[in-house]
């Protein structure tokens, strides 16, 4: 008889992968996402304070506000998540069931809970991305029609209508997952002493094979794919429009021209403010393009895939890549306004130069600003002369 050899090289490599995944999880859940999520609070708030100034009051800027709300939602619960179980090293616990009961029961019971209002934030913003290119493809196409449809009320009124679209697309998780008292029993000094400890279990939905192929591409459908795919033909649409809209180079230098004529309290024109409107839509979209394709991919092989083995082996690596992603895209929007946009550069110079902490600083500015202003008036006067 004789006997098989042992493979010893799967057994390696899966070592070996095993260790580059934890590696990576540690250094991207525990380092950068953390820096990630801090950066996107900070801007966010950053958001809300100059889309709240009066000049800033519109319709489209109101989907950006709830979108800015919901982005500092995810992003506060992921931050508590990475920095507790992964830059204080608690989630290594996970593995060991004797150190997973020494973590207190409400860090125990936000493990298991805490994606579930994290996706449903992130739900409401893939909405909102997709409802104020709507919204900005019927003000460019349809202007007339616009003046009625597109009204700070139904601006609201979407607001409000897909935050409760989220809670229900999300609902099915709380069914997921119950809490389950097991009682464990001691013996010290001769006396034994019964204890209960509460543990979060998965229900019989987490293991049924029907719901997991029916609901999660079905989610990643509503929640990814159709914001995806209408956000991108409105996105290449919107493009055509200012494509065919721009004017000649001629025209373009003199409109330029007059503006530096005016003077700096003029309020930029209607179709100025349009324009650069409709860019910083186009590039809100395409950051959301770029970010959420990878998991609209990922979260499509479950059609094929057990949802536990989608969760391990090779595809966990890709997992932790497509999660610093889908976090960069909750955190971006900020850079992207202030590029794309000179109204909301204007605002954020007017927000920290109406601050106290600021204020000093501002008038040196504006005083230093007047006295150049004037050397640069005198100079010119003597090169008339």
């Amino acid at each position: 008889m004789t006997s098989k050899p042992v493979n010893t090289t799967l057994g390696t490599n899966i070592s070996v992968l095993y260790e580059i995944y934890t590696n990576v999880e540690l250094n991207v859940y525990g380092i950068v996402l953390p820096i990630v999520c801090i950066v996107g609070i900070i801007t966010n708030i950053l958001n809300l304070l100059v889309l709240t100034r009066p000049l800033m009051r519109n319709a489209t800027n109101k989907f950006l506000l709830g979108l800015a709300a919901c982005d500092l939602g995810a992003l506060t619960i992921l931050l508590i998540y990475y920095i507790y179980f992964y830059s204080l090293r608690n989630g290594a616990k996970l593995n060991d069931g004797d150190d997973w009961l020494t973590i207190p029961f409400p860090w125990r019971l936000f493990y298991h809970v805490h994606s579930i209002p994290a996706n449903i934030f992130v739900t409401a913003s893939n909405t909102l991305v997709l409802g104020v290119t709507v919204f900005r493809f019927c003000a460019v196409k349809f202007p007339v029609k616009a003046k009625k449809l597109c009204t700070n009320h139904r601006a609201k009124l979407y607001i409000v209508a897909t935050i409760i679209w989220s809670m229900i697309l999300n609902s099915p998780e709380f069914f997921q997952k119950h809490l389950v008292c097991a009682k464990s029993e001691n013996i010290i000094n001769g006396t034994i002493y019964s204890t209960s400890i509460w543990k979060m279990n998965s229900t019989s939905i987490y293991y049924n094979r029907l719901f997991q192929t029916i609901y999660y591409p079905t989610k990643t459908a509503l929640n990814i794919l159709i914001p995806w795919l209408a956000s991108l033909i409105l996105t290449i649409i919107l493009l055509h429009s200012l494509w065919a809209n721009v004017p000649d180079k001629n025209a373009k230098l003199r409109r330029r021209s007059e503006q530096l004529i005016q003077s700096k309290n003029t309020k930029m024109s209607k179709m100025r403010k349009n324009y650069y409107i409709t860019w910083t839509l186009i590039a809100v979209n395409f950051c959301f393009l770029i970010c959420q394709g990878p998991s609209a991919v990922f979260f499509m092989l479950i059609i094929s895939l057990d949802r536990e083995e989608l969760y391990k082996g090779e595809y966990s690596i890709a997992r932790v890549f497509i999660d610093m992603f889908l976090v960069m895209n909750l955190a971006l929007n900020f850079f992207l306004y202030a590029m794309a946009s000179y109204s909301f550069r204007q605002e954020l110079f007017r927000l920290f130069y109406t601050s106290p902490c600021f204020k000093r600083h501002g008038i040196l500015i504006q005083s230093e600003s007047r006295y150049n202003g004037s050397k640069w008036r005198i100079q010119s006067v003597q090169n008339v002369k």
